[in-house]
């Protein structure tokens, strides 16, 4: 799907930027920076999820941040558990765990987290 709507679009007025994960591909408007985006969207009310292969790292970042200006800071796999089960996943399997590490670094890259050396925790930067 994206293919073609990059197809369709690229040559269009309309203005958008795009990002990668494996093979995924996702398609930001172009007034939203990704590499600074803070929303995410959780598992829906009634349960339903999307695939982790269909969000973006950027908001898997998002979501790391927001659990952790709760949180302070957290062992890693505290943080891929608790950021799997915000979007819906009650065990963390390893394609969870690819694209929760993924959204970790992302969050480190963009200096809203950081690791310390000492512990490995991963702590909010802010």
């Amino acid at each position: 799907f994206i293919s073609y709507f990059l197809t369709c679009f690229s040559n269009s007025a309309i203005q958008f930027t795009k990002t990668a994960r494996k093979e995924s591909e996702f398609v930001w408007s172009a007034n939203v920076i990704p590499e600074g985006y803070n929303d995410f969207r959780g598992a829906a009310a009634d349960g339903t999820k999307r695939r982790l292969d269909d969000i973006a790292t950027e908001e898997i970042g998002a979501a790391v941040v927001n659990i952790l200006a709760v949180s302070i800071s957290l062992e890693r796999q505290e943080l891929v558990k608790e950021t799997a089960k915000l979007f819906g996943f009650a065990r963390t399997t390893e394609t969870a765990d690819l694209a929760v590490s993924m959204g970790i670094s992302h969050a480190v890259r963009t200096g809203r987290a950081s690791i310390d050396q000492e512990t490995g925790r991963i702590m909010y930067v802010g």
